[in-house]
């Protein structure tokens, strides 16, 4: 996982990126981001992308971005090391 840039303002865009190859045959990829004070939820699932662009939707604070891969039939790999972003005014 890497979040470039690392802190910007409500209106900067981030590019959040969770693999450098495309996945495997058969594996696609989740992505799951944790808003300040709050818990992991879904934010991309089942994608084959390699990133996206971010813009802070709930305010300042940290913003912190995991990934997995997943198979068809469920399987799936551990989740990743996380990726952080500070958001500020």
């Amino acid at each position: 996982m890497r979040a470039a840039p690392a802190k910007g303002g409500l209106n900067k865009r981030f590019t959040i990126t969770w693999a450098a190859a495309a996945p495997a045959a058969g594996l696609v990829y989740d992505v799951q981001i944790k808003r300040a004070g709050g818990d992991w939820k879904a934010w991309r699932d089942g994608v084959l992308g390699l990133s996206k662009t971010f813009r802070a939707d709930k305010g300042t604070g940290t913003y912190s971005f995991r990934a997995r891969t997943r198979n068809a039939a469920g399987d799936t790999s551990l989740w990743s090391l996380g990726a952080q972003i500070r958001v500020t005014r």
